[in-house]
């Protein structure tokens, strides 16, 4: 099972993402952050995953930073 993290600052990207994520077996959808902030505060606290798929024009903090 690959665990899959998804940053994205837009609600329907995120969710169409993990839509078409989810259609595999072997792809699990363990948190979802709107934006980077968001997600440095979820990788404390949340599980670790094992591919963090980001947007990298975001509010705040972004993708690359």
């Amino acid at each position: 099972m690959i665990n899959v993290a998804l940053v994205d600052d837009q609600q329907l990207v995120r969710q169409g993402i993990a839509g078409l994520l989810s259609l595999s077996d072997d792809i699990s959808i363990i948190w979802q952050a709107e934006n980077g902030e968001h997600a440095q505060q979820m990788l404390t606290s949340e599980p670790s995953p094992d591919v963090l798929l980001l947007d990298i024009r975001m509010l705040k903090v972004n993708g690359i930073e």
